[in-house]
């Protein structure tokens, strides 16, 4: 439940789509249809991207503000949340599909993200570095699974 909640917000992601696809050099999008919604919610594979809504009467590359969409009643940052259960199709670029929510984080958490395409803005203190490079020499993990599995056990 932790890593849907995290992962309902849309800039993070984003930020985790854009860590898999952010080298393509055409955008990927992630499309989620909801059930008795015209309008299908719109996130685009780039840093700090934000919902935008498309339809099926509108071209694919062609999109509508969320404040002007059938979601507009939904916070924008909790919308996937309270809908979780009437989404009814989730994919990115007509490729890659699934009906549920839970399906696509358990697919989502699967990828793996190499070390370079990583981004983040976040700088720590000297004393945490220190730590997370004892702790990735003890494990064997690289400091961003050990930072994300931190992050995910503390939501």
């Amino acid at each position: 439940m932790r890593r849907m909640r995290m992962y309902g917000n849309p800039k993070v992601l984003a930020e985790r789509l854009n860590a898999v696809y952010g080298n393509m050099e055409s955008p990927v999008y992630l499309r989620i249809k909801v059930k008795g919604f015209s309008d299908v919610l719109v996130l685009k594979a780039r840093s700090n991207s934000s919902w935008m809504v498309s339809n099926e009467s509108m071209a694919p590359d062609m999109f509508k503000d969320y404040d002007n969409s059938e979601f507009s009643g939904y916070d924008e940052n909790e919308v996937i949340l309270q809908l979780e259960d009437r989404i009814s199709r989730i994919w990115l670029d007509d490729k890659t599909v699934f009906s549920t929510w839970a399906d696509f984080i358990d697919w989502l958490d699967d990828l793996d993200v190499r070390e370079p395409e990583f981004r983040t803005t976040v700088h720590l203190p000297m004393s945490v570095t220190v730590a997370l490079r004892a702790l990735k020499d003890k494990t064997g993990k690289d400091m961003r699974h050990i930072i994300c599995d931190a992050v995910k056990a503390y939501l």
